[in-house]
Order: C-alpha cells, then sequence, then structure tokens
C-alpha cells in the first residue's frame, strides 16, 4: 500500500527507496564477503535475464543466489519459509516466460503449511522509467505474496546475494573488504600502484 501511494507521486524516482515491512522506514542490508558466498561451491550466480532456485537442506547445498553489477535491472525474490526454498530473477523487462517460471516455482508447494512466502524487489536507478515495476507489483499483487523487502533507485552499482537458509539479502563484497564512498559506483576505477623506495633510488641509479 505504502508503495503503490509513493509510486504516483511525480518525483518517486529520482532518489534511492528502501521499505521494509516491519516499519517501513530505511534499513541498512548486511554486507557479506563473496569468500564467504563462494565457500564450498555454495553459490550460482544470475546474468542479466536469468532466473536460479535452489532448496537449502545442509551446509552442502547451495545456499546463496547472488548476482553482481545491477544497475538498471531488477530483482525478484520468492522465499518459502517453511522449506527454505529460493528463487531469484534477476531481469529488464517482464514477460510471460518469466511469470510462468515464477509460477512454476510456487506451484510445486501444494501442502498450505508449505506456502508461507516471501517476495524481495530490488534494483532500478534515480531517475530511471519504471513500467516494469508495476508488472512486478501486478504479479506480487495477484499471487497475494507479502513484499517484505523492497530497495529501489539510488546512484550505486548493487551486487547482491540471496540466502536461502534465511531468505535475506546481503550486499555482496567483491574484494571480501569495505568499499570507500563511491567506489561501487565506478567499475572502471583503477589503482595505480607506486615503485617501492627501493625500485625509485635502482631507477635514479640509472
Amino acid at each position: 500500500m505504502a508503495l503503490s501511494a509513493d509510486m504516483k507521486k511525480p518525483e518517486f524516482n529520482s532518489k534511492a527507496y528502501v521499505l521494509t515491512f516491519k516499519n517501513f522506514l530505511a534499513v541498512t542490508r548486511n554486507n557479506i564477503s563473496r569468500e564467504k558466498v563462494d565457500r564450498y561451491g555454495a553459490a550460482v550466480y544470475n546474468k542479466q535475464n536469468e532466473c536460479h532456485m535452489t532448496l537449502y537442506k545442509s551446509e552442502l547445498a547451495v545456499r546463496y543466489i547472488a548476482q553482481t553489477d545491477i544497475t538498471d535491472e531488477l530483482l525478484i525474490s520468492l522465499y518459502e519459509v517453511s522449506t527454505m526454498s529460493l528463487c531469484v530473477a534477476r531481469f529488464s523487462a517482464w514477460d510471460m516466460k518469466l511469470s510462468a517460471t515464477l509460477d512454476k516455482f510456487m506451484a510445486q508447494f501444494k501442502n498450505p503449511k508449505e506456502r508461507n512466502f516471501e517476495a524481495r524487489i530490488i534494483g532500478l536507478q534515480n531517475g530511471q522509467r519504471y513500467d516494469t515495476l508495476h508488472d512486478v507489483l501486478r504479479f506480487v499483487a495477484s499471487k497475494k505474496l507479502p513484499l517484505v523487502e523492497v530497495d529501489l533507485f539510488g546512484s550505486n552499482m548493487r551486487h547482491i546475494a540471496f540466502d536461502a537458509k534465511t531468505g535475506m539479502s546481503y550486499n555482496m563484497l567483491l574484494e571480501n573488504r569495505l568499499y570507500r564512498p563511491g567506489e561501487l559506483a565506478n567499475k572502471a576505477l583503477i589503482q595505480v600502484q607506486q615503485p617501492a623506495p627501493q625500485q625509485q633510488q635502482a631507477g635514479a641509479a640509472q
């Protein structure tokens, strides 16, 4: 309801927009290192216009569905809480194939006790058109899915990992460290390594 109301405002896509179902206040997503995500082969990666599913049963199962370099695309995750089943799609446009894939994921939970879903939507950049978002929200509403996290717009590139054990999303730190302000937004950042003092002296002697 809060999201639908705000989408009618002319300035809706002009800045980062974050909702959570608990209090509809801006929150900070937790970080996770890429090393942890990839440990023991515990992750699959969505490329552009891909969808992956996983069922978490043990530490040997694929636990994370991750995606890097998210800018003007959208992510939707569907998580079935009681079975720890996760489906994540990365897309730039909504179509019938994607809708059918998500329907197929949900259809496997025929037992009413296994239909405790959570939906999350993440993506887009400031000032971007959000026609596709309308399609996503129509799907979520038609399936009566609880929308527990919304993270839209902003100016930074996103690297997101979804955890099948908890259903939560994490900011994935690609180099296993904290980034400087603005660094995530610049793919072309190049760090020039200065020569060591010994190398400088050797160069001067020549």
